[in-house]
């Protein structure tokens, strides 16, 4: 009987982990979060810092970069034109 109540109580504080590590994220000063549920955009979070959110089978969260992320290269202005020759735009 104490080793079942020893097994109940590691399972009990493995689960309690997967959901409080599922819930907490953050978000870094360089991105921005969208939080999805089921699929749908319920929120986007802007502040950087440690934000919460519903366990992962009910809510999922993509990054994205807010940095402008440009190329400036002088080939940039090239293209192919359609008989095959290097053109400058």
């Amino acid at each position: 009987m104490n080793a079942n109540r020893l097994l109940a109580a590691i399972a009990g504080l493995i689960a309690l982990v997967y959901v409080l590590a599922s819930s907490i994220f953050v978000v870094d000063q360089r991105n921005f979060a969208v939080v999805f549920a089921f699929g749908q955009i319920v929120r986007v979070i802007e502040q950087p810092g440690l934000q919460l959110k519903y366990p992962a089978p009910f809510e999922n969260v993509r990054f994205f970069d807010r940095r402008i992320l440009t190329i400036d290269t002088p080939e940039a202005e090239r293209f192919i034109t359609s008989e095959k020759k290097k053109s400058l735009g």
